[in-house]
């Protein structure tokens, strides 16, 4: 699993635990360290599926370090430079009248 501030981290289950008398249930991310992330449910819109092949090969970041901001800049940077290189593909077909397909 992909957590977008934390990092990729194994799914291990889910717990209700109770906080200030109020009982939420909470998904278990392991991370290398043997470190755990207890992640709301509530929270979930920041959790997706781990795309980057097996689950089981999945590179787990250590908590807190540097390794996922990083990877996350190199992401941002290829992203952009993408989305560049596309425009200017797309420039000379919209001074051509007719239809773009």
């Amino acid at each position: 699993m992909v957590h977008l501030e934390h990092s990729v981290g194994r799914y291990v289950g889910l717990i209700t635990l109770e906080a200030g008398g109020i009982k939420a249930e909470y998904l278990i991310l392991s991370y290398a360290g043997e470190d755990n992330l207890y992640v709301p449910v509530s929270s979930l819109h920041l959790i997706s599926r781990y795309a980057g092949g097996a689950d089981e090969n999945a590179p787990l970041h250590k908590l807190g370090g540097d390794d996922w901001t990083r990877a996350r800049q190199r992401a941002a940077k290829r992203v952009a430079g993408c989305g560049c290189r596309t425009a200017g593909y797309l420039r000379p077909a919209r001074r051509q009248n007719g239809l773009l397909f």
